[in-house]
């Protein structure tokens, strides 16, 4: 027969501090994943995932209330993107709240911005996890700098125009 041993308190103190290293971990990696609070799941659907990935956070009016969840490929090759926000501003989103990609400035990241809702705020229907947001994309950079190339570019023709209209009175006289 095996003859046990009992425990003394060292072993006990090492049991303890490993037990107690072991709860401030699951607490370090469960806080910023939003794992001790309620949260809502938002839906909103796009024809491009470009700029979103999983884990980008999700403002209203600047101010952090969420993450992107999961990102996945349907059937019909749109994106549908789950956005996971703090319950405590479930109020802020209604239905006519839109989501877009934005970002501060040339070199911060990329965020989904959720438009506030304030309309008849605290007597709407209020919004429910799963619901789906309607999604209106921004502008990339490579249309924009189309857009202005082309109205320099009408610009300078109207320009021309002007110009070629005042010569051409000029030479009538």
């Amino acid at each position: 027969m095996a003859r046990r041993y009992p425990l003394d308190l060292e072993h006990w103190a090492l049991l303890g501090g490993g037990a107690c290293l072991l709860g401030l971990l699951v607490l370090a990696i469960g806080a910023p994943r939003n794992w001790w609070s309620r949260n809502l799941e938002l839906n909103f659907r796009t024809y491009s995932a470009a700029g979103l990935q999983e884990g980008m956070p999700v403002k209203i009016s600047g101010y952090p209330v969420g993450r992107v969840q999961r990102i996945r490929l349907l059937n019909d090759a749109q994106v549908q993107v789950t956005l996971e926000i703090s319950a405590s501003r479930q109020a802020l989103v209604g239905h006519r709240s839109r989501a877009t990609v934005t970002q501060d400035g040339l070199i911060n990241r990329p965020y989904i911005a959720i438009s506030p809702d304030l309309s008849a705020l605290g007597h709407r229907d209020p919004i429910s996890s799963g619901d789906t947001l309607i999604f209106e994309s921004s502008p990339d950079i490579a249309t924009l700098i189309k857009e202005v190339r082309s109205e320099e570019h009408t610009s300078e023709l109207q320009s021309r125009v002007d110009i070629s209209y005042a010569v051409f009175c000029l030479k009538k006289k």
